[in-house]
């Protein structure tokens, strides 16, 4: 039964449009990236970083297989991000 539901759910799973920039982000760093760092590299400004966005991001994220972790950013400070 459990089986069957999850073939359900798959159906109407819709790939985010966003999926294809984060997975070129993730690959030119290596497979690790900052949440800061993937809003900068796909170009959102202040306004549209916030914390819909970012779960947005984590969502990709997840599905790509990658897992939370905290990475130190070029400033020295300690960040959520993202990593194989």
């Amino acid at each position: 039964a459990a089986e069957s539901l999850v073939a359900y759910q798959e159906t109407f799973i819709v790939d985010d449009p966003w999926r294809a920039d984060i997975e070129h982000v993730m690959a030119a760093g290596g497979g690790r990236c900052t949440t800061n760092g993937i809003f900068t590299r796909l170009g959102l400004d202040k306004s549209q970083q916030h914390g819909g966005n970012a779960r947005r991001i984590a969502q990709v994220c997840r599905d790509l297989g990658y897992r939370p972790t905290t990475l130190t950013d070029d400033e020295g400070k300690r960040r959520k991000g993202w990593r194989q």
